[in-house]
């Protein structure tokens, strides 16, 4: 059950690096979130996640957040190998729950 885990290695952390993505990634847009994909030297692929304040206050952002959190924790297996992915969510995220998060991010993955 390993395999499905999402440690601290899988995730983005630092601003640096999330700094990088920005500059260096290639975007994909949906109506509720932005995604930012960048090649990595790690060998398997990490998440990094925003959410700002007009998504909405703070259980509404970190909600946003899990749930993205989710859908990465249990497609990391189809997702290209070593590449960073910045998950930016909308203001219109807020009220989403795990289905329709699962259902766009699923579309854009596997376009």
């Amino acid at each position: 059950m390993k395999e499905f885990g999402l440690g601290k290695e899988k995730r983005i952390l630092k601003d640096d690096e999330f700094q990088q993505i920005y500059r260096k990634g290639k975007r994909w847009h949906t109506k509720n979130f932005t995604v930012i994909a960048s090649p990595n030297s790690q060998g398997y692929a990490r998440l990094g996640l925003r959410a700002g304040r007009k998504v909405g206050g703070a259980i509404k952002r970190n909600q946003v957040k899990r749930l993205a959190r989710e859908f990465f924790r249990l497609n990391q297996h189809r997702l290209v190998g070593s590449q960073d992915y910045l998950i930016i969510a909308r203001k219109e995220a807020s009220d989403l729950n795990y289905n329709l998060v699962f259902d766009e991010l699923s579309r854009l993955f596997d376009s």
